[in-house]
């Protein structure tokens, strides 16, 4: 069994690898939102509803079951890989073929009818590397991938600034991510010692049916409950709109994607080999909940704080419309440590079902919710977006407390302590925006209330919730002394 300990050095250290590619890819997108400005950017999140459910599948519903399966054979590794291919080229064939019908469907005109035959490229680049991607995660070596992924974070960074510079427009994101998806995908195929064969067969297609049409079916709904406020908005209210709320989104998916996604994906790893110990997994369970509410917390509420200031100084005076936006799109991020390691759970026990359920509802919620909000414009649907978070909670602690033994309460109290201490941080530093004057630069006052939130969360922290301090402690000690080996070294039984 993998120690409890060593699963979590590993998820630092993949975070840690993606820090600079989230800072990289907050930059690029502050610079090419300034020069291309929100309609744009949002006429290029309504290509991503176009091809995000095939993306999806390729990438993630297809090659879960290879990371989940206890044993693994070549049939299967084979069979998956061209089942992706096929399907991708056949996706990607049908929005090459027409793009005009699909873009009226979305409301983005006749932009983004231009751009989808070269943002559909990026299906069957994912779908060449998502075989040796699932292996390489299966094998743990998250470093590896972190260190793939922000190379090509960094590359395809400097092709979109280039390219925006230079006066490519909406051409320039577009290019951003085929080049991301591709480098991605040829990174993993180079060091994910796998290669493709003609191993096909049918008794391996059905051994990982039952699981990929389960995920499958996951995956199609997390891709409505993600793209559903888009689509709402950009019939409703435009792509400039859209485009509002995608800055948001995107705000909060790297934070995410840095401070959660890694713990998420070795909770999964982590819950497929400790499926049969019940204690190990209520351990690794609290463990990637407190540890993750140490670092979500405080930078999700704080940056709700400051982003009347930051908004603007960061993207743009054009950009002022999406501050309200922005707030409320992170304040999801209240609920993120406990809900990011529910679905990766109940995928490593061998149960995505529930986790269809879970996103089902929350679907659901938006479906009824978003179209009713649009009368307060692009906030209105934000709102709606929280609150789905907010109603779906009480159910995710139930799924997560039948699947794993660990009660509701005791999910909620690992993440007490850095709630209310990010929370009094938060206050702090909001009353010390509004309490500056005028002639205080932006850069100064953001740079200022990002020291003050530094300073006084540790210390609320260890004022309010020792324990929680003691756990943070624990772990840097921790880090410290195995962090020489932890980045390069798989995990083993």
């Amino acid at each position: 069994m993998i120690p409890l300990s060593r699963l979590l050095r590993t998820a630092f250290w993949s975070s840690a690898g993606k820090l600079a590619q989230v800072f990289l890819n907050l930059g690029t997108l502050a610079l090419v939102a300034r020069v291309v400005g929100p309609e744009a950017l949002g006429t290029v999140s309504l290509a991503w509803v176009a091809v995000g459910l095939a993306e999806l599948i390729v990438s993630g519903a297809l090659t879960d079951s290879l990371v989940q399966r206890s044993e693994l054979r070549r049939q299967h590794t084979d069979t998956i890989f061209w089942t992706s291919v096929l399907f991708s080229v056949v996706a990607c064939g049908a929005l090459v073929a027409a793009p005009s019908p699909i873009a009226t469907l979305l409301g983005g005109g006749a932009a983004l009818a231009a751009i989808l035959p070269l943002r559909a490229a990026s299906i069957p680049l994912a779908a060449v590397g998502s075989v040796p991607r699932a292996l390489m995660q299966r094998e743990a070596r998250f470093g590896l991938l972190a260190g793939l992924d922000t190379g090509a974070a960094i590359a395809s960074a400097v092709l979109g600034v280039c390219l925006a510079i230079s006066g490519f427009g909406i051409w320039s994101l577009v290019a951003m991510e085929v080049a991301r998806t591709g480098i991605v995908s040829v990174g993993v195929f180079v060091f994910g010692r796998w290669r493709p064969g003609f191993a096909l067969g049918a008794r391996a297609f059905v051994e990982l049916l039952s699981f990929n049409s389960s995920t499958v079916l996951g995956y199609c709904v997390y891709f409505a409950d993600r793209t559903l406020p888009r689509l709402v908005i950009g019939r409703f209210l435009g792509p400039e709109a859209v485009g509002f709320y995608a800055v948001g989104e995107r705000l909060y998916d790297q934070l995410e994607k840095v401070l959660i996604g890694p713990a998420r994906e070795v909770a999964m790893t982590g819950a497929a080999r400790a499926q049969h110990d019940p204690a190990e997994l209520r351990k690794l369970l609290v463990g990637a909940i407190q540890t993750s509410a140490l670092v979500v917390l405080p930078a999700c509420l704080g940056l709700v704080a400051i982003a009347g200031e930051i908004v603007p100084w960061v993207f743009g005076p054009s950009w002022a419309g999406a501050i309200l936006t922005v707030q409320l799109l992170l304040l999801r991020g209240v609920r993120a440590p406990i809900a990011a390691f529910i679905g990766s759970v109940l995928r490593g026990i061998g149960k995505p079902h529930l986790n269809v359920l879970l996103l089902a509802v929350g679907t659901a919620i938006v479906a009824v919710l978003a179209p009713l909000a649009t009368p307060w414009g692009v906030a209105g649907v934000a709102f709606a977006v929280l609150m789905r978070s907010i109603l779906v909670w009480p159910l995710g602690a139930w799924l997560a407390a039948r699947s794993s033994g660990l009660s509701a309460g005791d999910q909620f109290r690992a993440g007490t302590g850095p709630l209310v201490a990010s929370g009094l941080m938060a206050v702090l530093v909001w009353t010390a925006q509004q309490s500056a004057t005028d002639t205080v630069p932006s850069s100064v006052l953001v740079l200022a209330c990002v020291a003050l939130g530094a300073i006084s969360y540790p210390l609320l922290l260890k004022s309010l919730a020792p324990d929680s301090f003691a756990a943070l402690a624990r772990l840097l000690r921790s880090l410290r002394r195995h962090g020489s080996r932890t980045p390069s070294t798989p995990l083993t039984h």
